[in-house]
């Protein structure tokens, strides 16, 4: 899963970035840029719950 998620996660980063490039200002621009990100953030937060809490002791 993680392995899965970390490609995700540099796929939806290498998106984000080009399309600001590739593609003129504009709504499909506003669009891509929004759902790469949200992406993103889905996939970093997924990442960030699965990580190894190791000998975290919970109180």
């Amino acid at each position: 899963m993680k392995p899965l998620l970390w490609c995700v996660l540099l796929l939806s980063l290498t998106v984000n970035l080009s399309v600001n490039f590739v593609i003129d200002e504009g709504a499909l621009q506003i669009l891509l840029s929004v759902c790469s990100g949200v992406v993103l953030i889905g996939s970093g937060i997924g990442l960030w719950m699965l990580r190894d809490r190791g000998d975290a002791q919970v109180y």
